[in-house]
């Protein structure tokens, strides 16, 4: 038994934040049939907004706003977080599961480092952006890797394909990532850590970029088992204009250059 809340930093994603919410409400309705006693809720970070991310935000009942000026993802995901530790541990339930949302069965692999019946943590925080979007049992792996012991989950992320990433640049994509269990990558878009392990290392950094990759490693560094998976990944924008310098952005623009 426990709860889950979804984070999800937002800064002027109009054009994306609705499907993105859309597909949280289904792994929501999924979680709600595959583990009942689980609760979830939703965060967004609405981090120096000027365009209608908000007022689509508002339209999702069970989805809490909070509004910040930080424009600065890691700050952002870092008030999303609080406002999950600190706030209601989860919000109304949804509506059943559409019917053609059935949940396969995943394997899990505990951590050596913890027995395979460890208790469930109090919260377990899911990351993922707003210009991304989830499968419906996204927040039911979560929960399994948080029933199996686990103090982290890292996931992967596939870029959607279409006028800005090409067939060919999801072949340099797939030849530049090992995308399988035990895989080396951090995407934030992706991300699940137990509030006991983001208590135990202090949070997100307020960096602009390398935030999620930075966390991992505070929580790799005080020997927290980490789970690294490629099952279920996150779709995520392949836009190649970059919010920051250095951002994912920036490193598929890069990648189609080649």
């Amino acid at each position: 038994m426990g709860a889950i809340c979804a984070v999800v930093p937002a800064c002027n994603e109009e054009d994306h934040i609705g499907a993105c919410l859309a597909a949280l409400d289904t792994a929501r309705r999924v979680l709600a049939v595959e583990a009942p006693g689980w609760s979830s809720h939703v965060v967004v970070v609405l981090d120096a907004c000027t365009d209608a991310t908000e007022e689509i935000v508002r339209q999702h009942p069970g989805v809490q706003a909070i509004r910040v000026q930080e424009r600065c993802a890691g700050a952002a995901r870092a008030a999303g977080a609080a406002a999950a530790l600190d706030g209601p541990a989860a919000a109304p339930r949804p509506g059943p599961v559409p019917q053609q949302a059935a949940v396969p069965q995943q394997r899990q692999t505990p951590p050596q480092a913890k027995a395979a019946a460890a208790p469930a943590p109090e919260l377990w925080l899911a990351c993922t952006d707003a210009d991304s979007t989830v499968p419906a049992t996204w927040l039911v792996d979560h929960v399994r890797a948080a029933q199996a012991g686990w103090d982290a989950r890292v996931g992967t992320v596939e870029p959607l394909l279409g006028e800005d990433f090409t067939a060919a640049d999801a072949q340099r994509w797939a030849s530049q990532h090992t995308l399988g269990p035990g895989h080396p990558h951090v995407f934030g878009a992706n991300l699940g850590i137990s509030a006991h392990a983001y208590r135990a290392v202090g949070g997100f950094a307020p960096l602009h970029v390398g935030e999620d990759v930075d966390i991992v490693e505070r929580i790799r560094a005080r020997g927290l088992p980490v789970q690294a998976t490629a099952e279920a990944p996150v779709t995520t924008s392949a836009r190649p204009r970059s919010r920051v310098a250095g951002g994912f952005a920036s490193y598929l623009a890069r990648l189609s250059a080649q």
